[in-house]
């Protein structure tokens, strides 16, 4: 009896790992409770689909909510461990010829920034039609270029119409011409020698208008455990939408609330956020 208790019980070494597994069947219990409340009103005849899923996103987003206080906080030799790591990365780079963060594709802006940096989040703001969409595409583009993963949400135009733009910005053609379909032999070979280049570009596009925001940060969350996520980018802020949860009747309030969860976004996934925003 003595031997066989001493084989069952779990040694010192393994108390983090024993902690982790009562920790995720603790937190897999109240989300089963949480949906278990939920699944007779989706029985229903009357209930709507949309007031459902508002109803799902506000639970999922509540358990991230607890999962992520209840993150123990971090002793500071090992923070300060992490500094010197960093340290020691950048002096790498350094030597190297490139940058700990992000190209931008804009020397000036890299000079600034050393790159996009990790959990940050990134405020484009500007008047319509200066060229907010242009910009961010050449940040997506060149992030992408250097081998880094990027989610575009675009909110105002669609996955067809971004790509046209990526393409004319790498060939040598008159939007005009390409909108009439007024092209010759070499520049119809042109148009596919752009498109050719940026075949192989990790570029996902998610076509999404009035996006909400759970929806957006959930849909980043599945792209970053598939390790498909470097850099966020949303075209743009004010066509971002909240849940009926997060409805205040103040769009000013609701805008600040995005902002809240896309900076939050930035520091849960430890990825750069771009947002763009029209004045």
């Amino acid at each position: 009896l003595i031997e066989l208790s001493s084989a069952a019980i779990p040694g010192g070494s393994n108390y983090d790992y024993h902690c982790k597994i009562l920790a995720q069947t603790y937190f897999k219990r109240r989300l089963f409770f949480s949906l278990t409340e939920i699944a007779p009103r989706l029985k229903a005849i009357d209930t709507d689909i949309f007031d459902a899923m508002d109803q799902v996103n506000a639970c999922m987003a509540g358990m991230e909510d607890i999962i992520h206080r209840n993150t123990p906080a971090r002793d500071l030799p090992q923070i300060l461990d992490e500094n010197e790591a960093i340290l020691y990365r950048r002096m790498e780079c350094r030597e190297k010829g490139t940058m700990p963060g992000i190209n931008t594709g804009l020397n000036s802006l890299n000079a600034v920034t050393m790159g996009w940096q990790k959990s940050d989040l990134i405020i484009l703001a500007a008047r319509p039609a200066m060229g907010k969409t242009a910009v961010a595409l050449h940040f997506a583009k060149t992030a992408a270029f250097f081998g880094f993963n990027v989610l575009f949400f675009s909110l105002e135009m669609s996955d067809v119409q971004l790509s046209e733009r990526l393409i004319l910005s790498e060939a040598a053609l008159s939007p005009e011409d390409v909108k009439s379909g007024n092209l010759t032999p070499e520049q119809a070979k042109e148009y596919l020698r752009a498109r050719n280049s940026l075949n192989c570009l990790p570029l996902s596009i998610a076509e999404k208008g009035g996006v909400d925001i759970n929806e957006l940060c959930r849909m980043a969350k599945g792209y970053k455990r598939r390790k498909k996520c470097d850099l966020v980018i949303v075209d743009y802020l004010q066509l971002v939408t909240v849940g009926k949860a997060e409805r205040v009747g103040n769009r000013e309030q609701e805008v600040s609330f995005i902002s809240r969860r896309l900076k939050a976004l930035a520091k849960d996934l430890d990825v750069p956020v771009i947002a763009l925003a029209q004045l």
